[in-house]
């Protein structure tokens, strides 16, 4: 048995048409009418949705990171999405990308806490979440004010 390596040309390929799109339904008299429903391709689908979230997650909005006790407002909160920093100063109004504000939205610090009769007792620690960045937004769509609500909703 020989190998052979061969090239293929794709430019002289026969290209094949593109397929219509499916379509399925019945009529009443329980044939198949191929004509009256159409469903688009899953591509087309997870493309159009892919587009629009990309485009609302530039979308810009005004908030405020409010200033908590112990903390400098010249110290900025650095946010890093896909590789590209956002500084976000505490204190003054902003106006940033949607897309940071997500991770602002789900950050966490837990806050392990012992009492010295639970440390003898052998019980673990409790856990207290927390948000280190209370922010309010000041400007945003009713969309991105809804998105904001059920991302705080799920934690």
């Amino acid at each position: 048995m020989t190998n052979r390596k061969t090239s293929l040309d794709m430019d002289s390929m026969p290209s094949r048409p593109p397929e219509p799109p499916m379509t399925l339904a019945e009529d009443r008299s329980g044939q198949l009418n191929h004509e009256s429903i159409e469903v688009p391709s899953m591509a087309d689908v997870i493309r159009g949705d892919a587009i629009d979230q990309a485009a609302f997650m530039e979308e810009e909005v005004d908030i405020f990171l409010q200033l908590q006790k112990g903390e400098q407002q010249s110290v900025p909160v650095t946010i890093t999405v896909n590789g590209v920093r956002q500084h976000i100063f505490r204190g003054t109004p902003q106006t940033i990308k949607r897309k940071y504000i997500e991770p602002l939205a789900r950050s966490v610090v837990i806050d392990y806490d012992q009492p010295d009769e639970l440390v003898n007792a052998g019980e673990l620690p409790r856990a207290t979440p927390s948000t280190p960045y209370h922010f309010t937004v000041l400007r945003d769509s009713p969309r991105g004010i809804e998105w904001l609500r059920e991302l705080q909703m799920r934690g």
